[in-house]
């Protein structure tokens, strides 16, 4: 014969009916429990509490349902809020670390971008420079040099939105140096 624990695991997704209950944890859906907890070796011992009508009714609606008892299926419930108040404390004590490793990945991530910028802003500024000088001793005047340079920039802020197989070529080539991340 099931257990109410059973029984109403069953239902609620938590456990499946099968062959006895398993002292097995499963990492994705099983939070820690003591060895205490395994019910067939658990002696229980009577508990009175104070709860809300609305509660009341439910227990004793699923405790109908299920044909158990309402203590067996308020019994369930407690020993649940009681896991789960655990877990949440639990829970606390892995924020820090998470926190942890996501400021190590954005540092990580920040730091190769910076490095990427700097690389390109120095690129740009000498590749500017160079080609200022250039068209200045080619042309030989400096009112035709701002003309062009004017223009460049007019054509630069229409360019700068613009997505190409060129730029997408090479953000799929960061991407892959740096693992597969999203930019």
């Amino acid at each position: 014969m099931n257990t109410a624990g059973e029984v109403f695991f069953s239902h609620h997704g938590s456990r499946q009916d099968k062959s006895g209950v398993s002292t097995a944890r499963h990492a994705a859906n099983q939070p820690y429990r003591h060895d205490a907890d395994n019910k067939r070796s658990q002696k229980l011992v009577p508990y009175t509490t104070q709860i809300p009508r609305y509660v009341k009714e439910e227990i004793h609606r699923v405790a109908k349902r299920e044909k158990v008892s309402d203590s067996a299926i308020g019994s369930v419930l407690l020993t649940r809020g009681i896991q789960q108040n655990a877990d949440m404390q639990y829970g606390a004590l892995l924020e820090p670390v998470i926190r942890e490793i996501i400021t190590k990945e954005l540092n990580h991530f920040v730091n190769r971008f910076i490095s990427l910028h700097a690389h390109e802003a120095y690129d740009t500024g000498q590749t500017k420079i160079l080609l200022h000088r250039l068209l200045s001793f080619f042309l030989g005047d400096e009112s035709a040099v701002q003309i062009i340079e004017a223009e460049a920039e007019r054509e630069a802020r229409a360019n700068i939105t613009r997505h190409t197989p060129q730029v997408d070529q090479v953000i799929a080539d960061m991407k892959r140096e740096e693992g597969g991340g999203e930019y």
